[in-house]
């Protein structure tokens, strides 16, 4: 282990483990090889999209939560989160095989359970019930769920670190350039002791959707060669190369889709007003549609929202499915309001104070240098 990591560990025994009595995850006690995989891609991501030094690792908990610690650039993900993504990714598997299959009897806990599957608990590695944990095809299916899942988990703590959230509430706060004594510092959208007050309440909002857009850009451009490896070749024609993208596209949006559904049902929030300390699951889902259409990330050749139309047919056909009900689409109609509407144009108006176009450096300090 390099000195760096040694430091880095250390760091968090001290400022975080020796507070809440957590611990590293230790692979050898692991049931399966996922989190051998969900590591290496973790530390992959954090290298890839950070520079200089940067940590990733698992912790023991049954949290389901994901940070990142700015001052150190250390993202961290803890298992109880991993539990959520392999129970999101399970019903995603059983939608793939209820299509393929509509008169299967294959065991399927999620249906008119959702509720009830997704918080139940640390999940169950040697269940035989558990049919897409054994059978090779669908197993395979369930792994490119759960990698995809964890992939917008990992880069949206990395949207954090890019969009300089630590230093700009450090700053807001202060008044005055952060320095190496200042405290530990993990990523929420709103701090525990802050007064809720409408503007704090919107530029934690705003830290969110940010982190979401950039994470979310971001795994639509590395699932795309890992689904479809042919796109790195120049010569593929320019017809199939787009058809490839907006499958991919639509691939991915249906991925959040059913990441922010299962969340909701954790934290289920009201969307007549968005008045929480994090903005509402749905209103996250929308904010990363319309973000996608206005830069284009969903574009084919003739049509710049064909992406975006493929997506929202794939999740409205694909997640009542899961639930054997509507509730998703009452779910994701909810957001269709004036309310959201307007509060959407409030973040729109101070997304500039909290994002920048390289990573850590604030854009006039980019332009002054490079205008």
């Amino acid at each position: 282990m390099s000195e760096h990591s040694e430091s880095v560990k250390d760091y968090i025994q001290i400022n975080l483990f020796s507070k809440t009595g957590e611990i590293f995850f230790n692979y050898e006690d692991a049931e399966d090889d996922i989190y051998q995989k969900l590591n290496a891609i973790g530390i992959r991501l954090t290298k890839n999209y950070i520079p200089g030094d940067s940590s990733f690792y698992l912790v023991e908990s049954q949290r389901v939560q994901a940070a990142a610690v700015h001052t150190h650039h250390i993202v961290l993900v803890y298992k109880g989160m991993l539990e959520y993504i392999f129970r999101t990714a399970s019903m995603m598997t059983g939608v793939e095989c209820r299509q393929r299959e509509p008169a299967t009897k294959r065991f399927m806990p999620w249906e008119n359970n959702m509720g009830s599957w997704l918080q139940g608990g640390e999940f169950e590695w040697k269940n035989e019930k558990s049919w897409w944990l054994w059978e090779p095809d669908y197993r395979l299916v369930f792994n490119e769920f759960v990698e995809t899942l964890f992939v917008f988990l990992v880069l949206h703590e990395i949207g954090h670190f890019h969009n300089l959230h630590g230093e700009r509430r450090t700053l807001n706060k202060k008044g005055d350039t952060p320095t190496t004594s200042d405290s530990f510092f993990i990523h929420r959208a709103v701090d525990e002791g802050d007064d809720k007050i409408l503007a704090d309440r919107i530029a934690g909002h705003v830290r969110e959707i940010v982190a979401d857009t950039f994470a979310f850009q971001f795994m639509v451009n590395e699932r795309k060669y890992d689904f479809f490896p042919e796109l790195r070749l120049p010569a593929i024609d320019s017809d199939s190369r787009s058809a490839m993208e907006v499958t991919n596209f639509a691939y991915c949006l249906y991925a959040v889709a059913a990441y922010f559904w299962a969340l909701h049902y954790r934290s289920p929030m009201t969307n007549d007003s968005q008045v929480n300390s994090y903005p509402s699951h749905a209103f996250r889902l929308v904010s990363i549609e319309a973000t996608s259409l206005e830069h284009g990330l969903c574009a084919d050749r003739h049509d710049p929202a064909a992406g975006l139309k493929l997506g929202i047919q794939n999740y409205l056909t694909k997640l009542p499915i899961a639930s054997g009900n509507t509730d998703f689409i009452d779910w994701r109609r909810s957001v269709d309001n004036k309310a959201s509407e307007a509060h959407y144009f409030k973040i729109c108006n101070i997304t500039k104070h909290w994002s920048n176009m390289v990573f850590g450096v604030r854009d006039e300090h980019w332009l002054n240098h490079h205008g």
